[in-house]
């Protein structure tokens, strides 16, 4: 009679898209092989899916699912499992580390230092270094006579990312950031800061520079009204002297009104099946019953890639999309890893916006999380499209929730790029450090 059956696949690790086929040796009690039917299946489709009677498997987006072979001889059966992981694989082993200390116009400030915590490896400023990723620093800026610290700035964005002398981060692919300093020898300073806190212009006033002219900023989904400081309000392309800012040092800041565009939001298997229309940047809830025709809740899927394991699920509006919730049957293990995905790109005069949305499940930590872009069509598959690409720009998302989204723009771009957004994440338990990528866009300014 059927004693065993012996699930096989010649790899457990997939990269999206690439298949492989499964096999089963059947052995009686005697160890004779046996002649038997095979049912295969997996325990979620949307991960990998599975030919159920010659076990082609195809990995369709990242997880891990259980491929499981029913194997019947007369009216016996047995059962084998094993599991499989789609897009998910061991993060690079060090990172790099830059840390500078400047002032507004890019110049070298003497008489200051950064420094480390007692925790934190050595470094040297203006020195480019490796350390292990997940390596933690807790640095702090000093200041001196006439030199008054003002902000931590990312440098691959320029967007303010702390305004506390003290800043705790981790290493990940590539971090480059400068401790910002107020010179008073250099003269009065006039700053321009957009509302993501990416830093557009700054310059000084003094004898060889009079005046500055206002920036034009841009804002997906808002217009811009002014350049505000105070009671001060000021348009784009307007000259600032010293006069305008009353003699001292100004901070400009983008001020904006939301778009009238409205987007859709189609919304189903929740608590409130229905689709409202938003503008851009509002925020939308919506509730999954803990069970939908006997099965469990599962995961929330948006635009057809999973986006969250939680039965309540928080999201902005960035485009016209679609939010469905998935059910299992009880008794089906679910296998939650961390999850990024790309959004709709939005392309318009002179620049495209690309956004991505990264949920992560208890038991992991965000580590980094960053958009590639290339305009290397060659590059542009899953098996290529990686940090290790030659020429990639890349932007790294400052926001250290483990559920967001991330928007970026980029300006003056020509003919056809791509972007794919990846995130490096903990494995707290294990302590082991991991990386996965999310599918593939592209896009062209207008």
């Amino acid at each position: 009679y059927l004693d065993n059956a012996t699930l096989s696949v010649d790899k457990s690790e997939f990269i999206i898209g690439e298949s492989a086929r499964a096999s089963v040796i059947a052995l009686r009690s005697d160890n004779s092989v046996a002649d038997v039917s095979v049912e295969y299946s997996s325990s979620d489709p949307n991960i990998a899916s599975i030919d159920p009677g010659n076990g082609q498997i195809i990995a369709v987006s990242p997880g891990e699912v259980k491929i499981t072979a029913t194997v019947t001889e007369k009216s016996v059966t047995v059962q084998d499992s094993i599991m499989i992981r789609i897009g998910h694989f061991n993060a690079p082993g060090n990172g790099h580390l830059q840390i500078a200390a400047s002032d507004f116009a890019g110049q070298e400030v003497h008489g200051v230092s950064v420094v480390g915590d007692e925790f934190t490896p050595s470094f040297e400023i203006n020195v480019r270094e490796q350390y292990p990723v997940g390596t933690e620093f807790k640095i702090t800026a000093t200041e001196a006579d006439g030199k008054t610290f003002q902000y931590w700035r990312d440098e691959a964005s320029n967007r303010i990312i702390s305004t506390s002398d003290t800043y705790t981060f981790r290493i990940g692919s590539d971090t480059h950031i400068t401790a910002v300093y107020n010179n008073d020898e250099s003269g009065m300073l006039v700053q321009f800061i957009d509302r993501n806190g990416k830093v557009i212009q700054s310059d000084y006033l003094n004898d060889s520079t009079t005046s500055v002219k206002a920036p034009p900023p841009f804002s997906v989904g808002y217009d811009f009204n002014a350049w505000k400081a105070g009671n001060l309000s000021i348009r784009s392309g307007e000259l600032v002297t010293s006069i305008t800012v009353g003699s001292k040092d100004t901070f400009f800041f983008a001020d904006y009104s939301k778009s009238d565009i409205l987007y859709n939001i189609e919304i189903s298997g929740s608590n409130e099946d229905r689709t409202v229309s938003l503008k851009y940047d509002e925020p939308v809830t919506v509730t999954a019953p803990d069970s939908s025709d006997g099965k469990s809740f599962a995961y929330w899927l948006r635009n057809g890639r999973i986006t969250s394991y939680n039965p309540i699920y928080s999201f902005y509006v960035w485009d016209n999309t679609s939010v469905s919730a998935v059910y299992t049957h009880d008794g089906e293990n679910l296998f939650p890893l961390p999850q990024i995905i790309m959004d709709t790109v939005k392309p318009d005069t002179d620049r495209v916006m690309f956004a991505a949305e990264r949920t992560i499940p208890e038991g992991f930590k965000l580590v980094e999380c960053g958009i590639l872009l290339t305009d290397e069509t060659a590059y542009a598959t899953p098996e290529l499209f990686d940090l290790n690409i030659p020429n990639a720009i890349k932007a790294i998302s400052q926001s250290k929730k483990e559920n967001s989204q991330f928007t970026i723009r980029f300006d003056d771009l020509e003919g056809t790029w791509y972007a794919r957004a990846y995130l490096i994440y903990e494995e707290t338990e294990m302590g082991s450090f991991k990386i996965v990528y999310s599918n593939i866009v592209n896009g062209a300014s207008l």
